[in-house]
């Protein structure tokens, strides 16, 4: 592993930086919804706020994939990604729809526990992004007679 990698990770600047939060919160959110769907409607609210869950962060990570490799610099496989995700996420929404329409499943938990853990997600990624401190590199610009023209110097 290069220095470099080692210092992204260090420092906590890679993608993972902003997604794990994200995807804590949503988990978290999930959790609860889980817990209460269990509480309201038994296996089958059980059932229902798991698959919302796991349908949800599916969702969501599918579209962090192309932005991940768009920033170590690699715009081929990341165009070639987006396109594949968005192909992924309209599987994925026919899926929750096919799965809210199947009639076994209870419609209400999971409408209720994909809006919280969704919630849950925006609330973790706003956190990241407060919280996130990349690295900022400045360069000391020049001084001198070749140096940027001050207040005191007309401009010509």
């Amino acid at each position: 592993m290069s220095a470099e990698r080692r210092a992204v990770r260090r420092h906590g600047t890679g993608p993972q930086t902003l997604v794990r939060p994200a995807a804590i919160g949503a988990l978290v959110a999930g959790v609860l919804c889980t817990v209460w769907a269990t509480a309201a409607a038994g296996l089958v609210g059980f059932v229902s706020a798991v698959l919302a869950v796991v349908l949800l962060l599916a969702f969501l990570l599918v579209g962090q994939v192309p932005l991940a490799v768009a920033a170590r610099g690699q715009a081929g496989p990341a165009a070639m990604l987006l396109v594949l995700g968005y192909v992924s996420r309209l599987v994925i929404a026919l899926a929750a729809v096919v799965a809210v329409r199947s009639g076994t499943l209870d419609r209400r938990a999971i409408g209720v526990t994909v809006i919280v853990a969704a919630l849950g997600w925006t609330a973790g990624a706003v956190w990241a992004w407060r919280t996130w401190r990349p690295p900022v590199v400045e360069v000391p610009l020049p001084s001198g007679p070749a140096g940027p023209a001050d207040s005191s110097t007309p401009a010509r």
